[in-house]
């Protein structure tokens, strides 16, 4: 997965990386991703940075996920 599109449809809104690494299974740390202001995450309903794009590293570590 290449961008947040997919997270986006299945989920219906950006996630944050907590939830983010445990619905796919990969360890995201804070300089994997992109942030977008405090909002909402739909997946846990806390109210932290959601992720709305990858860095380089964010996006190899998304392609070869276990």
């Amino acid at each position: 997965m290449l961008t947040t599109k997919p997270v986006y449809k299945r989920f219906r809104g950006y996630l944050c990386r907590r939830c983010l690494s445990r619905e796919y299974r990969v360890h995201m740390t804070p300089k994997d991703c992109r942030y977008q202001r405090v909002n909402l995450c739909p997946c846990c309903c806390a109210s932290n940075h959601v992720v709305v794009g990858f860095t380089l590293r964010g996006h190899i570590k998304m392609l070869f996920k276990r």
